[in-house]
């Protein structure tokens, strides 16, 4: 199993756009084969600091997800609105 987290900051004037862009392919990111767990959660200490965790089958699935047509749209849609890079760690439970 692949465990996936992610810290990020979006602009402020960006959050809400990009936590609505994120739950808008909740939906079909959970029915992709191997996703165990697709979540997006705000950080209630620090202001604009946003979460993420996923949980996948295997590696390979991951990878699969990383390369779908609305992942690539969405990095690509949403990659202006940070002007640092995201804190993403990956985990293989063993």
């Amino acid at each position: 199993m692949i465990i996936v987290t992610v810290k990020s900051k979006p602009i402020k004037n960006h959050k809400e756009d990009f936590i609505r862009e994120f739950k808008n392919i909740m939906p079909i990111v959970h029915k992709e084969k191997g996703c165990i767990e697709y979540e997006i959660h705000e950080n209630k200490s620090t202001e604009d600091e946003l979460f993420i965790f996923e949980k996948w089958e295997s590696q390979h699935d991951l990878d699969k997800h990383l390369e779908t047509e609305h992942m690539t749209s969405f990095f690509k849609k949403v990659g202006d609105w940070f002007d640092s890079e995201n804190e993403m760690n990956t985990y293989e439970l063993k």
